[in-house]
């Protein structure tokens, strides 16, 4: 998925509600955030540190 399909899935859910947008998003991004996540800090963290990231990205 390019950039330009992530943005369009990520406004579908913040303006639609269309859960299914995020799941993609989120399925799409996650290997490669998981991967900077491992190399920057502490392997066990990395999953902690990937939805602190989603959960900022949604706050208003």
């Amino acid at each position: 998925m390019d950039e330009s399909a992530l943005r369009t899935s990520l406004n579908r859910f913040l303006h639609a509600g269309d859960a299914r947008a995020m799941e993609e998003f989120v399925a799409t991004t996650r290997p490669r955030l998981l991967k900077a996540a491992r190399r920057i800090g502490a392997p066990q963290d990395a999953d902690d540190s990937v939805q602190a990231a989603y959960h900022a990205l949604l706050q208003p």
